[in-house]
Parts: C-alpha cells; structure tokens; sequence
C-alpha cells in the first residue's frame, strides 16, 4: 500500500495510525519529512503579513483559483494506491476536485471533509479500513473518544466561560468546523460560533461587544511564535484575557492533534480543574 498525502490531515492520520512506512508522499505543510512533496502552497505567508495573506487567499477564492499547486507528474510517477485529500475547506488546503484531477487513474482517493469530532473519527476508521488496518482505527478512535469524555467531565460542573476564539486576526476570523464544539467541550462557550459551520469574518466591535472578555487566537497555519506576536499586536481592552496558541498544529487540520487541542483549551478556560496548565510550548498568554 502506498499512500499519498495530499493535506496535513491525512498525513497526520497515517502517522497516528502507524502506517508511516507507507507514506510516499506529503504537502509542504506536513510534519513528515524525507518524502517527496507534491502540493506546495502558491502563497509565501512566511514572508507576508496576515492582511496580506488574507487578500490573496480572497482574491484567488474570487477567482475561482486554488492558492495550492501539484506536483501532478511527480505524483503520477510514484504511482499511489491511496490518495488523501479534502473538501472541508479550499483555502486551509488542496481542495479535492484538483486532487482528484491530479492523481493516477487507478488510485483510490478518499476526501478528508470532517465538520465536527465524530466526523474525523469516522476519518480515522475509512482510512484505517482502506489501508487494510481496522483495527487500528477502531483502537485510535476509542482512545480519542476516551480522552474526550475526560475533559468534558473535569469541567462538567463548572459554569462555562464565554470566550471567543479567532482563527485569523488581521481580519478578525470567528472559529468554525470543529472548534465551536471542542469550546463546548472544553467547558466554554463562543457566542460568535456556530458548531459545524464554516468560519466567518468579522469585526473587532462585534469581538469586543459579544459579551466575553477571553480571546484565544489560534490563527489558522500558524505556529505559536507568529501567534504570539500578532496576538500582542492587537489593541485589546485591558480587561481582556489573551491566549496565543499554536494554531497550525493544535487547531488547523482534522486530525488526531484536535484532542491535543482539546485538552489545552480546557486548561486555559478552567485552570481550577487543570492547576498545571498548557503547555508553554503550545499556548500562552499575552495579557
């Protein structure tokens, strides 16, 4: 079996699953290194700030362009079993239609399109049983679910905290997808959220007037360190609670890391429940 990755999902899922000797192929935004990338991103937000990477993300979206470019001899030529791509989102990553376009006749492509939890473990399972490995879906799922009920109940009893979360700053972005669930979960509660939906643009007087006086910024592909100083910034009120996190890795994609995520909003929301707190390596606060 040979795997080709074409979203940092279905990276992040065939490495949860084991199954890394079989991954012939990734994105430029995936952890796995030493194999040959296929899909690069055709926009350079290392070197561009959030506005601006927001106004070509649009801009190609007007135009009906994906911001994401394949490899598609190099993807032919290593001639995949399995492709793994997505339709959960055109801007976050390749969207399916070039994917299915671009790989080799006889692969059998499976889209990632997960808009809540339930939705990337049923993910977890078709990949797992498309790899010929079931059981190893049916494990990893169980150990997610299990993780899950943990945090849900450690804050069971505890009055949930409004707090918006933002998955871009420079425009403001509201949480979508599985976000407002994981804030649920997590013992919060984002009144500018909607579970299941896509993420929406807004605006700052809508942020600071929705009733929450916590914001959690975890732009969308982005490590904490950009996170950190776009969050510092920002003109916040003074009575504000900020927390900058590692968007990219926690929030971003459908995958098994959402757990990690997880765990690390509760500690933020309910540090009575969690004395020890996030990791610093994955979250801080910023005011």
């Amino acid at each position: 079996m040979r795997i080709a990755s074409l979203v940092p999902s279905g990276t992040a899922l065939t490495l949860a699953l084991g199954l890394q000797d079989q991954l012939c192929a990734v994105t430029d935004a995936c952890a796995a290194t030493g194999r040959p990338v296929v899909v690069r991103s055709a926009i350079d937000s290392g070197r561009l700030d959030s506005a601006e990477i927001d106004r070509q993300v649009s801009a190609a979206a007007a135009a009906g362009e994906s911001p994401y470019r394949v490899d598609e001899e190099l993807l032919r030529r290593l001639a995949p079993d399995l492709v793994l791509t997505q339709d959960t989102c055109p801007v976050c990553a390749l969207p399916g239609k070039v994917a299915r376009v671009a790989a080799a006749p006889e692969a059998r492509v499976i889209s990632l399109s997960p808009h809540g939890l339930e939705d990337v473990l049923a993910d977890v399972a078709r990949v797992a049983a498309a790899a010929g490995v079931p059981e190893r879906g049916r494990a990893l799922a169980a150990g997610l679910r299990a993780r899950a009920a943990a945090v849900a109940a450690r804050v069971a009893r505890l009055a949930p905290v409004p707090v918006v979360c933002l998955e871009w700053l420079d425009p403001p972005w509201g949480a979508g997808h599985w976000l407002p669930e994981m804030v649920s979960l997590a013992g919060g509660a984002d009144p500018l959220a909607e579970p299941r939906a896509m993420s929406r643009r807004l605006t700052w007087p809508e942020v600071f007037c929705s009733g929450a006086h916590t914001a959690i910024c975890l732009p969308c592909s982005l490590d904490l360190e950009r996170a950190i100083a776009e969050a510092r910034a920002m003109a916040w009120p003074e009575d504000w609670a900020v927390w900058a996190t590692d968007g990219g890795r926690l929030f971003s994609s459908g995958s098994p890391a959402l757990w990690d995520g997880l765990e690390i909003l509760a500690a933020i929301l309910h540090p009575e429940a969690h004395p020890i707190g996030p990791d610093p390596a994955l979250a801080q606060r910023v005011q």
